[in-house]
């Protein structure tokens, strides 16, 4: 059941998405490739596990 635990964002201006790579799969749709496309990456230690 991809809709009960899928997400799709339609971007806007200003919008940002994180989401936690440890429990996630993730693909994106065909995107305009003279788009400017900005991704960085964030890495958080600790010893906590996910819920």
């Amino acid at each position: 059941d991809g809709d009960r635990f899928g997400w799709s964002h339609q971007w806007r201006k200003g919008d940002l998405v994180l989401w936690d790579n440890r429990c996630t799969m993730h693909r994106r749709d065909a995107f305009d490739p003279a788009a400017r496309r900005v991704m960085h990456r964030t890495q958080i230690k600790g010893t906590g596990r996910p819920a």
